[in-house]
Formats: C-alpha cells, sequence, structure tokens
C-alpha cells in the first residue's frame, strides 16, 4: 500500500490532470510498441460511461508523465493490474483524449 500511495503522490507531482478517461474499470491486455518504445496501450473492460469505450486503447506517452521513472511505474502498475484482476482508473492530460493517459490508480 505504501509504495501504492508514493506512486500515486509522485505521479501526481508533475503532471496537471485534465480529464478521466476511465473512471473503473479491469485491464484485460497491455501492449508496448517496439517501433514507438515511448509508448504503450491499455484495453480495458468497464461499465462505466467515460470517454474510451470498451476494446479502445488508452495510450500512455512518455511525454504526458512527469518523468520516465513514472511512465515506467504506470506500466508496472497496470501489469500487475491484468495480473491480479485489480480495478482501476486512468486519467489524462487532456479531456476526453484517449491517448493522453498520464496516471493510473490501481483500487484492490
Amino acid at each position: 500500500m505504501k509504495i501504492f500511495i508514493a506512486l500515486v503522490l509522485a505521479m501526481l507531482s508533475g503532471v496537471s490532470l485534465a480529464g478521466n478517461l476511465l473512471a473503473d474499470g479491469v485491464v484485460y491486455r497491455v501492449d508496448n510498441s517496439t517501433s514507438t518504445p515511448d509508448t504503450f496501450s491499455v484495453f480495458i473492460k468497464s461499465t462505466a460511461s467515460v470517454p474510451c469505450p470498451e476494446g479502445y486503447g488508452i495510450v500512455f506517452f512518455v511525454s504526458n508523465a512527469p518523468n520516465s521513472k513514472a511512465f515506467d511505474r504506470a506500466y508496472a502498475a497496470l501489469l500487475s493490474a491484468v495480473l491480479t484482476g485489480q480495478r482501476v482508473m486512468v486519467y489524462g492530460t487532456k479531456d476526453n483524449v484517449c491517448s493522453s493517459a498520464a496516471y493510473i490508480s490501481v483500487n484492490g
């Protein structure tokens, strides 16, 4: 739990959050890319009404994160969520833009 709180604080320290891209969902797939190593996509099942519909990849760019370490921690948190089935919330730097993801909260 302390690690999660530290992750949240670290990510919030440098990012101005603009929009809730996903309120409550379960990660079923995380993709990285060899052609664009500074991005990854997450696919989430959710019944909530949110800007990024189920089956549409929510994209995390390293440029949206406060730094590359925060980006790496978000990727690790998503991998943990996909393995454990925990629910997540995703926030972006721009309202209703699914390619602006910058912050994730994993809910136990």
